[in-house]
């Protein structure tokens, strides 16, 4: 009977041991914080971006130095693909960097802009052409940074207008491009978004 019991018992360790082992490797494999080095479109260091779980919301901190000129507003986004070639071509062959990065997460769920989960709020780069931004949001996870194709994070030449164009200015409303982008321009500034 005895040996019936210890049985019993080793055989519950065995599962409870193995259960453990597997919720350790699902912690193991799910990051608690990620980085995006970025990179201008020669390819030099331009800052990082770091995200973190704050509060059950997505802590995402921009700290970016760019030349004096960049001073001001500057669209600031999470495109939908990991790769930030500043090489990259348009389907001409000219040369457009970045685009390598594809369209804003939420783009492809047919949402206009400023609706996208990926777009954030507009960065102010200082006279001196260093930025720093804090800003949390519901809209992203570390699941969906780390989909099949990764995540890439944007900064754009221009201001992001988020598709908001007062009637007075355009009576039919934004035209197709400002529905897709915000008119934010070129992208000039990217990072692959990866763990740690």
């Amino acid at each position: 009977m005895k040996t019936g019991k210890n049985k019993l018992i080793a055989l519950s360790l065995v599962v409870l041991f193995g259960a453990m082992a597997s919720v350790g490797v699902a912690w193991a494999n799910h990051p608690t914080r990620a980085t995006a080095r970025l990179i201008d479109t020669n390819g030099l260091s331009a800052g990082t971006v770091t995200f973190q779980v704050i509060e059950g919301k997505m802590a995402v901190t921009a700290n970016v130095l760019l030349p004096r000129q960049f001073a001001g507003f500057h669209g600031f986004h999470l495109h939908r693909i990991g790769k930030c070639d500043p090489n990259a071509t348009d389907n001409e062959g000219k040369r457009s960097p970045f685009l390598s990065a594809s369209g804003h997460i939420g783009s492809e769920d047919a949402h206009n802009h400023g609706l996208h989960d990926g777009d954030l709020p507009p960065l102010l780069v200082n006279r001196d052409g260093h930025a720093r931004m804090s800003v949390r949001t519901d809209h992203i996870s570390f699941d969906r940074l780390f989909d099949a194709d990764g995540t890439a994070v944007m900064i754009h030449l221009d201001p992001d207008n988020f598709a908001h164009i007062p009637s007075r200015y355009a009576p039919n409303g934004p035209d197709a491009a400002t529905l897709a982008t915000g008119d934010a321009g070129g992208r000039t500034v990217c990072g692959v978004v990866a763990r740690g």
